[in-house]
């Protein structure tokens, strides 16, 4: 009786194998482009896709151009659903302009640093600093106790601290773009340009739409302590404005 159960119809067998098969190829796309040439010949129209994915990227498609033919425009989304072509495009501009950003600082950075040739210091410790004073020395001549502030927190491990600090709280895309001193407390706040992550209709994580001004508190070497401002918009004026509205005494070391 055991032996009789344990009998495989030639059905079940070649779900089994085309189980089998299946779990195979979604691990490498060459391994189901291989798969495709032999079922379907050298020529096969499939490429690295599954039948069934090849088609309905197909169906996709077709949709959108009959959509945009009865609204008299061109496709714009190609294979792509509407939703997908949309979060991609935002990815791409948010990477622009973190990219961007990015290259503007280091070219300011490199002109503030030349500027500085004149040997000016701030030290933010200093009672009677101003940020006019902070301004004109920054990057190379502001100091905290006498160390360099650029040093510690941009060429030390500030941003990368407080950016992995971000990551773990749920943004996986931003710029930094401040930072501020509080003589009163001796804390350091380091402003972010964030996207907040969110969870899609699968269960994956996927960077959100909207940018929100995010500041996190720094100790004076470096080290992420917490996030103290989140705010919806961006660091400006959004975010810097509720930062000195808590910390009424901040002095901007950086503004981007």
């Amino acid at each position: 009786m055991d032996a009789e159960r344990m009998k495989i119809t030639q059905k079940q067998l070649r779900r089994i194998i085309k189980e089998e098969i299946s779990r195979l190829v979604e691990r490498s796309p060459e391994a189901q482009r291989r798969l495709n040439d032999r079922l379907h010949g050298p020529d096969n129209e499939y490429g690295d896709e599954s039948p069934a994915d090849y088609r309905a990227r197909k169906a996709q498609r077709t949709r959108n151009e009959r959509q945009a033919d009865y609204y008299g425009r061109e496709n714009p989304y190609g294979d792509e659903s509407p939703a997908d072509y949309r979060a991609r495009k935002a990815s791409e501009t948010r990477r622009a302009r973190a990219k961007a950003a990015l290259k503007a600082a280091a070219e300011s950075e490199e002109g503030l640093s030349e500027s500085n040739m004149s040997g000016i210091t701030a030290e933010l410790t200093d009672p009677d600093v101003t940020e006019e004073q902070v301004s004109a020395a920054w990057p190379e001549g502001v100091m905290v106790d006498g160390v360099n502030v650029y040093q510690v927190f941009y060429e030390g491990p500030g941003v990368g601290e407080a950016w992995q600090y971000l990551q773990r709280s749920g943004y996986s895309e931003g710029q930094e773009s401040y930072l501020g001193y509080s003589p009163s407390s001796g804390t350091f706040y380091m402003g972010f340009d964030a996207w907040e992550d969110y969870e899609d209709e699968y269960g994956g994580i996927q960077p959100g739409d909207e940018m929100s001004g995010v500041v996190m508190e720094l100790g004076d070497n470096g080290t992420a302590i917490d996030i103290v401002v989140e705010m919806p918009g961006s660091m400006y004026p959004a975010g810097l404005r509720e930062l000195k509205r808590m910390v009424p005494d901040i002095i901007d070391v950086r503004l981007d």
